[in-house]
């Protein structure tokens, strides 16, 4: 089985905190990590810029479909076992979803002045 590949920003606290809180979960190893700083695009992920891989989270599944923000978050939490996977199910529902997006973008756009209040 492929891993499905995560990829976060490896310089924000705020997404190596969400990396680390997935690792903890994924009992199944269904994922790999990549900090975007270590991505080589050239065959990996097209579609995708460099640009994509700092302003969200992106999951690419075995397959090579991608996804990225909220709608990576809702794949990523529906591979994970008990209300993680009921919580991945809730976020893709299209209201939910909607407003999902826009308090990941808020976090997402306020990520390092909000990695002050993380220990």
């Amino acid at each position: 089985m492929n891993k499905q590949a995560v990829i976060y920003d490896g310089d924000c606290p705020v997404c190596r905190v969400f990396s680390q809180t997935i690792k903890k979960r994924d009992l199944a190893e269904n994922f790999e990590f990549r900090p975007s700083r270590s991505v080589k695009l050239s065959g990996f992920a097209m579609g995708l810029n460099p640009q994509d891989f700092k302003m969200a989270v992106v999951t690419i599944t075995g397959d090579g479909r991608f996804f990225t923000g909220v709608e990576a978050v809702a794949e990523i939490f529906k591979q994970l076992p008990n209300g993680w996977r009921l919580l991945g199910t809730i976020i893709s529902l299209p209201v939910i979803r909607h407003l999902a997006a826009i308090i990941y973008r808020v976090i997402a756009h306020n990520r390092y002045f909000l990695s002050r209040f993380i220990k």
